[in-house]
């Protein structure tokens, strides 16, 4: 490309305050907060968010305000749901708002653009091309977390969770950490398997999860073997 040219696009990019190069951190949201209700947490709102009252959380968008009603226990009674704000990612254009059930971690998104609320999770990751986001939740029970792929439009296209067991077992043979997508919009992970994970420097092996025959799977295939008791 020539000099004036690529100074030139450049030049456009900073004015229309577009970024040149997406860091990952732009797009990774996180409730990971000790204290959800702290003015430094809600101040990440660009237009404000704010407890209208104990248990009524207000998020501002660009063009209105979305609330988040809890609904708290009542005598020791089941169905109970609180609601926090979490982050803001100014390059997918989306508020991550926390949601607590009685066994389920959660979240909501968001879209600052439209006002409308997506599926979402305690911590999201959205792919660079802004096509696709992953969602971590945290079911009661589960010894690791549920992972979920979804559209931007908050269609659902993959659901999984943090390790893999081999046909006909419930115990896991692999675990994996480290997820994120990659420079071709596909999310990657590190595998260990479960025979290695309590050694002090663990192999790990870069897998991806990708569609195969209609079917999403984690490749390339790895066999582990099974961890004695």
């Amino acid at each position: 490309m020539h000099k004036p040219r690529f100074f030139l696009l450049l030049l456009c990019l900073i004015l229309w305050g577009q970024p040149l190069f997406a860091r990952a951190d732009d797009l990774s949201l996180s409730c990971d907060h000790n204290d959800h209700n702290a003015r430094s947490v809600l101040k990440k709102s660009p237009h404000g968010a704010w407890r209208r009252s104990e248990h009524l959380l207000v998020v501002a968008w660009h063009n209105g305000e979305q609330e988040f009603r809890d609904k708290p226990v009542r005598d020791d009674s089941t169905g109970s749901v609180r609601f926090a704000y979490c982050e803001y990612s100014a390059l997918a254009h989306l508020h991550l708002i926390r949601k607590q059930d009685d066994d389920l971690v959660s979240g909501v998104l968001l879209d600052d653009e439209t006002g409308h609320m997506l599926p979402g999770g305690e911590n999201v990751i959205v792919a660079p091309d802004l096509h696709q986001y992953m969602a971590e939740r945290q079911p009661d029970g589960l010894d690791g977390v549920q992972l979920l792929v979804f559209r931007n439009d908050g269609s659902l296209v993959w659901q999984g969770v943090s390790g893999i067991a081999d046909p006909g077992q419930k115990e896991w043979s692999a675990y994996l950490e480290d997820w994120h997508w990659n420079a071709d919009n596909k999310l990657q992970a590190s595998l260990i398997c479960a025979s290695d994970i309590n050694r002090n420097k663990p192999h790990r092996i870069p897998v991806t999860l990708d569609n195969k025959d209609g079917t999403y799977q984690w490749w390339p295939k790895v066999a582990c073997q099974r961890s004695r008791s």
